[in-house]
């Protein structure tokens, strides 16, 4: 057993894999199938297999393991703690194989388990023991304890169950001090993209910014741990359009990750990749879709060369080739925008199944272009199901269904079905409310295009009434006048609310004014040419002057 633990720490997976079998026949023959020595070997085997990208292999020696353990602790000969970390490596493949029912009843039995001990003994978990056996017990108690708390935490975040999801990763932060030396810095930035996911990006940030300290102070700053952190910072300065910034971060980032990728270490150049895409990402945001496509194509070749070295390899393949597929898509380049998607889909379908988020994801974007296409039948056939997927897999008030409810509106809304467009954008809007706040930027889109709706109905005072709500929303989310979405509500206002301030408003934004200290002569003359052109219908043509001295005084 010892050398079979020698040969795993050297990454000699092979040589501890055979150590590990021939002690298992040892034990075998001395003591008989089920002892404690024969599930330890088990358990060891299967984290050789899980190491070296065999999930499925690694599942079934663990499987063999535990049921070795539950019968013996049925005659005091094991401990629950001992089935208590056996269900959080099961529970961990389940949750990476997307079993969500093996996974949420591995963690659930494992967390219980050692709730149930530390009730039984009748004293706290942070409680400190004198003698050193008790003190070890404990610490591996509280470890256990809080590994399954922390993946309870990420499932209830793939729920979008946010407050659940904090609750459980602070209670699990709360476990984890009570152990002299462990490591916080990986459920501090657990909790931070909580914050992330819910829109509160300056509590997100001094998180972030927190664990990162605190990694750069246990491991140095080269570290790519530290680098990982650095791209969920990156991540923020996307949200707040702070481009250049995130750049910078991801760029600091990948130097980390380049020093410390090996070509025998698959795991590094996934991440590698991930660093590669998210810098895509940003290029394609922005419109500059030669500086993605050098940059995914990068990614995409790194994890080309994992596939039959890493489990996740062919899954991260069908990602980027989404991303790819995108930049085509955004270049109107339909069919190979459509080849991509296609290609990521089958890869999905047979390594996932046809019934996962990720599938369903490339599903709707397969829906985009027909719609693009004015193939609207056919889009409306994936939008039905994807809402399916995601419904079964997500839960009915989660925000990609209500993503998935205004695509599908706004195919009735093209075909003049209002009726049925605003029963699905109303149901949006209210997951909306529900799953992200009143005042998330996702939720002033479904407002806006409410208001286009009631437009093309005629209701003039109920559009204005909702893009104006849009707006609003907008700005509180601090969108500045020169963003598309500002931009674009404005420029719908413009149309049907003839009202001073929404055409000075309007004028404004285009002419480049709103967010600038001062406007420029040339900045003004192209304001007047836009207003009078444009904007402002002919009965406010006099307006003008005052308009423009408006606009003066809000320049100075």
């Amino acid at each position: 057993m010892d050398i079979g633990f020698a040969h795993q720490e050297l990454n000699q997976l092979h040589d501890a894999m055979k150590s590990y079998l021939d002690a298992m026949d040892i034990f075998r023959q001395i003591f008989g199938d089920d002892h404690m020595s024969v599930a330890d070997c088990l358990s060891r085997v299967g984290d050789i297999h899980y190491i070296a990208g065999e999930p499925d292999d690694a599942m079934d020696a663990y499987s063999d393991a535990l049921k070795i353990i539950r019968v013996l602790h049925k005659t005091g000969e094991s401990e629950p703690l001992d089935i208590a970390s056996l269900l959080n490596k099961v529970g961990k493949i389940g949750y990476e194989r997307d079993d969500m029912e093996v996974a949420v009843s591995s963690f659930s039995q494992a967390s219980n388990l050692c709730a149930a001990l530390d009730h039984n003994e009748k004293r706290p978990l942070l409680e400190e023991h004198n003698d050193n056996e008790g003190s070890t017990k404990s610490n591996s108690l509280n470890e256990v304890y809080a590994e399954a708390l922390g993946w309870m935490g990420r499932i209830h975040v793939d729920r979008s169950q946010y407050e659940q999801a904090l609750y459980v990763f602070n209670e699990a932060l709360r476990v984890l001090k009570s152990v002299p030396g462990a490591s916080t810095t990986s459920l501090q930035e657990r909790i931070a993209n909580v914050h992330f996911r819910r829109g509160d990006l300056d509590v997100a940030m001094k998180a972030f910014e927190s664990a990162r300290r605190g990694k750069e102070k246990e491991l140095g700053k080269g570290h790519p741990a530290v680098a990982l952190t650095l791209v969920s910072i990156a991540n923020i300065h996307e949200q707040r359009r702070n481009y250049q910034k995130a750049i910078d971060l991801l760029l600091r980032a990948l130097k980390i990750q380049k020093e410390e990728s090996t070509a025998t270490d698959a795991e590094s150049y996934i991440n590698l990749a991930a660093i590669l895409n998210n810098i895509g990402n940003i290029h394609t945001r922005q419109g500059e879709f030669s500086f993605a496509m050098s940059a995914y194509t990068d990614a995409l070749e790194l994890k080309e060369k994992c596939v039959g070295r890493h489990p996740q390899a062919r899954r991260e393949v069908a990602l980027t080739l989404v991303c790819i597929g995108n930049v085509h898509e955004r270049k109107e380049h339909f069919e190979d925008a459509m080849q991509l998607y296609e290609e990521a889909r089958g890869i999905q379908e047979e390594i996932l199944g046809d019934n996962h988020v990720e599938y369903a994801a490339t599903i709707n974007n397969i829906g985009v272009v027909l719609g693009k296409l004015n193939q609207y039948e056919d889009a409306m056939e994936c939008y039905i199901k994807v809402l399916c997927i995601y419904r079964d897999a997500l839960g009915s008030d989660h925000p990609d269904v209500a993503f998935t409810l205004c695509n599908i509106a706004e195919i009735h809304r093209m075909w003049n079905d209002y009726s049925e467009a605003l029963n699905a954008f109303s149901e949006a809007k209210r997951i909306q409310e529900i799953s992200l706040g009143k005042e998330s930027v996702a939720l002033a889109d479904t407002y806006q295009y409410i208001g286009v709706t009631y437009q093309e109905m005629g209701d003039m005072e109920r559009a204005i009434s909702m893009l104006r709500k849009s707006l609003e929303i907008y700005r509180a989310a601090g969108l500045d006048g020169q963003d598309d979405k500002i931009k674009s509500v404005l420029a719908k206002l413009s149309q049907i609310d003839y009202s001073f301030e929404t055409q000075v408003q309007h004028a404004m934004s285009w002419a480049g004014l709103i967010g600038d200290a001062k406007c420029s002569g040339d900045v003004f003359a192209t304001f007047e040419s836009l207003a009078t052109s444009m904007f402002v219908p002919e009965f406010m043509q006099p307006c003008l002057p005052t308009i423009s001295e408006t606009i003066g005084e809000k320049s100075k």
